[in-house]
Parts: structure tokens; C-alpha cells; sequence
């Protein structure tokens, strides 16, 4: 059997603008803007923002990174980096973190390795239009039950998700590092056969396990050609 791929880091902040940013003038907003995802993307790699301004309450920004975690030191060294281009941005002079979500890639246990849960690549240099983000919780009676039944259960899950080619899925592990035990990830560009999809997985066999699915940030993806417009008005 071939090694499992090393897993990969990722990690979806969500902020909210302080009224100093909104005051300050409309140069010096997009002067800090553009500086600080430039020095993102510098120190962190790949770098996605998503527009939450009208989408989610007191919430404006959606910022998605990813890292290669190929040894124990590599999500230390992610989160040292994310800490000092906040201290060196000033961010918190502009906006404040209020969420996070992170988890790490992995081979699924339910289609024998086959499907390593990179459905979505972040490196990808086309981007959906949207992006859906939640944790995700199961109950105890899900992990009491044994692999064989827990594959059965996930198949049927796994047969509606493949009937929205158009919706792409991300599933990143979450055991022990945060309060969930994953962080779903969607990316689409047809919100209406997305909820059409998340509709069907409501009535799946498997949703009688689920404990917690919210909150959900679903943002707007913001290009490289004029990523700041919402915030700049």
C-alpha cells in the first residue's frame, strides 16, 4: 500500500473592521489593505481573501491560508508566522479576529484511501465564486459504531455529494485541536445548487449523528484584480 499523503494545514480566520478603519480615509485604507495581504502571502503562501460584509453579521473579512504540514514542527512554525504579520501589520489597530476554523487534510477511512479529502486545492488558480465554511460535530453513538456500519452510513453521503459535480468539498480533521472533530469546507459558484445539495445531506442517513453544524461563514471570493472594492467604497 502507498504512504498516505502528507497532510496539509489549513486555516480560515474571520475578522471584523474597527471603526478607526472606516474613518480613516479611503488611500489609507487601501494602502494598509493591500500591504498587509501582500505580507500574508509573503510569510504564509497561499492566501485567499472572501468578502463577509453583507453576508454574516459583524463580520467583514474571510481570510483562507494553507501550508504544506510534512513534519511536527510545520503548524508552529504556520502559527509563529500568522502572529507576527499581525503584530507587524498592525491589524489590531484596523480589525480583530473573531473566529477561527483550522484542521489538517487526510486519506478518508470510508473510501479506502482512495479520496484523500483534497476535493478543493487551494493552490488552484481558478477560485469558485463562493465559499462555505462550519465545524463539524458527531455524536458518541457515531464513534461507538463499528467501521463496517460507519462506511455504510457515509456511503449513502457520499452518493448525493457525487451528484453535484459542480460543488467542490474540502474536509480538514479537527480531533482534539479545536471543539469540532472536522471544519466542512464548500467551494461553488451557484449558491442555489449548493443548498439544493446540503438540502439532500439533510435527509441522509448520516444527519441523525450530527450534533453541530454551525456557525456557517459563507463568503464571497474576492480576485487578485481588485480584492479590496467592498472595503473601499
Amino acid at each position: 500500500m502507498a504512504d498516505a499523503p502528507a497532510p496539509d494545514l489549513h486555516h480560515f480566520a474571520v475578522l471584523r473592521f474597527r471603526r478607526a478603519f472606516w474613518k480613516a480615509s479611503l488611500d489609507h485604507r487601501k494602502r494598509f489593505l493591500e500591504w498587509w495581504l501582500e505580507e500574508l502571502r509573503r510569510v504564509l503562501g497561499t492566501v485567499h481573501v472572501y468578502q463577509l460584509t453583507g453576508l454574516r453579521p459583524r463580520s467583514d473579512l474571510l481570510v483562507w491560508a494553507s501550508s504544506p504540514a510534512q513534519d511536527p514542527a510545520a503548524p508552529a512554525n504556520f502559527f509563529t508566522a500568522w502572529s507576527w504579520v499581525l503584530g507587524r501589520s498592525h491589524l489590531a489597530e484596523h480589525a480583530e479576529v473573531i473566529d477561527t476554523l483550522w484542521g489538517l487534510t487526510r486519506p478518508s477511512v470510508y473510501t479506502g484511501g482512495r479520496d484523500t479529502g483534497r476535493g478543493i486545492d487551494a493552490k488552484a488558480e481558478r477560485r469558485g465564486r463562493f465559499l462555505s465554511v462550519y465545524p463539524f460535530v458527531k455524536s458518541a453513538e457515531w464513534y461507538a459504531k463499528d467501521t463496517e456500519e460507519r462506511r455504510r452510513v457515509m456511503g449513502d453521503h457520499i452518493q448525493i455529494g457525487r451528484k453535484y459535480p459542480e460543488v467542490d468539498q474540502l474536509l480538514l480533521y479537527a480531533y482534539g485541536l479545536q471543539d469540532q472533530d472536522f471544519v466542512v469546507v464548500y467551494e461553488m459558484d451557484d449558491l442555489a445548487r449548493y443548498t439544493e445539495l446540503v438540502g439532500e445531506l439533510r435527509g441522509s442517513l448520516g444527519r441523525r449523528y450530527t450534533v453541530r453544524d454551525t456557525p456557517i461563514s459563507t463568503a464571497v471570493y474576492r480576485g487578485t484584480d481588485d480584492p479590496f472594492a467592498p472595503w473601499l467604497d
